[in-house]
């Protein structure tokens, strides 16, 4: 029987898992499309971009969203260094750029805050 490995989020500074379900926009198109046409989720989107040149490139925009969603930008420290609540039709320059950025539907997280520091990890499903 094969087991597949599920990926989640773990806060090191809190020694907590983050039970949210994540999806990796890793592909150019993953990453354009982002959430574009969702209403709802009941995972985090998490964005790879370790090659980011600057803040304006990790940039993130709600255009054709129908829900407001909390955004937390990630350095290369794996650090929270900016969080930030969209709503539909905005437009987000964080203040540096970012290595991950995580979206979560408003209000889904309760285990992340500013400076908290996190890491991926695997576990079997």
């Amino acid at each position: 029987m094969k087991t597949k490995n599920k990926t989640l989020i773990y806060n090191k500074t809190k020694s907590k898992i983050i039970e949210t379900p994540i999806k990796f926009a890793n592909s150019y198109f993953s990453r354009l499309k982002g959430l574009m046409f969702k209403s709802n989720i009941n995972y985090a989107l998490v964005f790879n971009m370790e090659h980011s040149k600057n803040k304006h490139t990790s940039s993130i925009h709600t255009f054709f969203m129908f829900m407001d969603i909390d955004i937390y930008f990630i350095d290369n420290k794996m650090k929270v260094f900016e969080i930030a609540r969209l709503s539909p039709w905005k437009v987000y320059v964080p203040s540096k750029k970012a290595k991950y950025i995580l979206e979560f539907k408003k209000d889904s997280v309760k285990n992340l805050s500013l400076n908290d520091e996190i890491d991926f990890v695997c576990e079997n499903s």
